[in-house]
């Protein structure tokens, strides 16, 4: 809930509006003109918006856009509107409360002066593709790095991340598992119990569901509701994982269950399972009673928000806890604010199913030849003698009988001596550990591990880790790189993002090779000059 003073709650809870509220705000055209919005520009009970963070049930895991329209008097063309961003604020009882950050997705002509235009906030950047790339980081690195993609601010702080629920737990990012930003999003919220949505200033924020009242929603504020005669609570969560499902129930278990899947937690049962198990205890407590309440107008709400709702001797004769999990706000008009939720007594036992992630097979391959799959850190690493990783790269081989992983890390050493990688596949160590002397001062260390004959047709983890026999350094962010990428002991068949396809041959020389990878000189280049 948005943080207003005494005078303004004391005044809504009392039924009260403020004759004198306002809109403002301003509409930003890509070009830089800015357009003012205020109640003279703005068709009367037409500007709405709303939002969600759940369908059936409080969701673990969702990431909805929020969605704002109004009717604006303009003659501006409305192909100059698209992509504009809109900001808007509400001033009433001395308060001014942010709304939104909004971009126009579209604009129709209504009549001769008025334009309607409807925007959708930074969450549908997240559409975008994420691109042949892999990742790996706790909670808080992986927000940041999704953040930075997209130019987003992050609204969680690093103390509030590391607050949730497995946030120390290492998550892993590739285009395998990911086609789009959100879809990394989506599990990365549900990993820390929570959801994810756009704040009021247009910043990311995961959201955890409350469990004691933020405020009370008075008789007099309310215009009509609409409630479930019965509380609503989960009790048991299933969550698939690489073809595994893991349960964690209350020891009563009598509520909903709840049944999920989810791509970047990787590990041993033993280490999944309390991820698991610190999941259901970020629900469990979230109990409330399903309800509709139509209101006078009052944007101070938030999706998440656990709202006690105070008796009226009608519908509502004892007191009741409800989580908004949606609301449509329309300025000048009335509200609404909704809790969803399924009865435990008819769909006791049953699944409310979510798939957080497209299905993934662990046959899976890229079609049509071999591809290129991409690391960089977003995490830093301190060097010691504690075995890190730090490269996880997931990869498809098709049909190909070599998969070399190769990169490099820069390391500011401060305490000269010895290291060691470890290359892993699938969580077993290869017999390849090579050691690498670091001096003073920065080092670029190289890495090859070439993987021969490799499970065809199969979705395999290949690893880095790197462990320090007496040299003490750090490796800042964006200081590692590193790919996969399988190959034929002959001719072979090269695709990147499917724009290049043709064959071209394979030189079995490391030097050809690793140029090749690392982009920093065309190996082939030489003999196509001599013909």
């Amino acid at each position: 809930m948005y943080q207003v003073g005494n005078t303004y709650i004391q005044n809504m809870q009392n039924g009260n509006y403020d004759p004198n509220r306002t809109i403002t705000g301003t509409i930003t055209l890509t070009n830089g003109t800015v357009l003012p919005i205020n109640n003279s520009v703005i068709k009367t009970n037409t500007l709405n918006i709303n939002n969600k963070c759940a369908s059936n049930s409080i969701e673990l895991g969702s990431a909805n856009i929020g969605q704002c329209s109004f009717e604006y008097n303009t003659d501006l063309y409305l192909y100059d509107l698209y992509d504009a961003e809109i900001k808007l604020v509400y001033h009433a009882w001395g308060e001014d409360i942010p709304l939104g950050t909004f971009y126009v997705s579209e604009a129709t002509r209504q009549t001769t002066n008025w334009l309607k235009i409807t925007g959708y906030d930074a969450m549908s950047k997240f559409d975008d593709s994420i691109g042949n790339l892999s990742t790996n980081g706790r909670a808080y690195f992986v927000l940041m790095w999704l953040c930075n993609q997209l130019g987003i601010e992050l609204s969680n702080t690093e103390e509030e991340i590391n607050a949730m629920i497995n946030s120390d737990v290492v998550l892993n990012i590739s285009s395998n598992t990911y086609s789009t930003y959100r879809d990394a999003l989506k599990d990365t919220a549900m990993v820390l119990g929570g959801f994810a949505t756009i704040d009021r200033f247009g910043r990311l924020k995961i959201v955890q569901y409350k469990t004691s009242a933020v405020t009370t929603l008075t008789a007099r504020q309310r215009i009509n509701s609409s409630l479930a005669e019965y509380q609503t609570y989960i009790t048991e969560v299933n969550i698939t994982i690489d073809g595994v499902t893991y349960r964690a129930t209350t020891s009563q278990n009598d509520g909903l269950a709840y049944s999920l899947s989810n791509k970047m937690i990787k590990g041993l049962v033993s280490t999944i399972q309390p991820i698991v198990d610190n999941i259901l205890d970020a629900v469990k407590d979230a109990k409330y009673t399903p309800a509709t309440y139509k209101i006078l107008y009052d944007p101070i709400y938030d999706l998440g928000d656990f709202i006690a709702v105070a008796p009226d001797g009608k519908i509502i004769k004892t007191n009741i806890n409800t989580i908004i999990t949606e609301y449509s706000f329309t300025i000048q008009g009335t509200s609404q604010i909704k809790g969803v939720g399924e009865s435990i007594f008819l769909a006791r036992r049953s699944k409310t199913t979510k798939d957080a992630t497209a299905d993934s097979s662990t046959a899976y391959a890229k079609a049509n030849g071999t591809y290129i799959e991409t690391y960089k850190n977003i995490e830093s690493y301190n060097i010691g003698s504690s075995r890190q990783n730090v490269v996880t790269i997931e990869y498809g081989n098709g049909t190909s009988d070599v998969v070399v992983l190769h990169g490099q890390a820069c390391i500011n050493c401060t305490t000269e001596g010895t290291i060691r990688f470890i290359y892993g596949k699938d969580g077993e160590d290869q017999t390849f550990s090579p050691r690498h002397k670091l001096v003073e001062g920065y080092n670029t260390i190289e890495f090859y591990c070439p993987y021969l004959e490799p499970e065809q047709n199969w979705l395999s983890i290949y690893t880095v880790d790197l462990v320090s026999d007496d040299a003490v350094g750090t490796i800042a962010i964006d200081d590692i790189r590193a790919d996969v990428m399988a190959t034929m002991y002959g001719a072979g068949k090269f695709i990147v993002d499917n724009v290049f396809d043709e064959q071209i041959p394979f030189y079995n020389r490391d030097d050809t090779l690793n140029n090749f990878l690392l982009g920093t000189d065309d190996p082939y280049a030489e003999e196509e000059e001599n013909g």
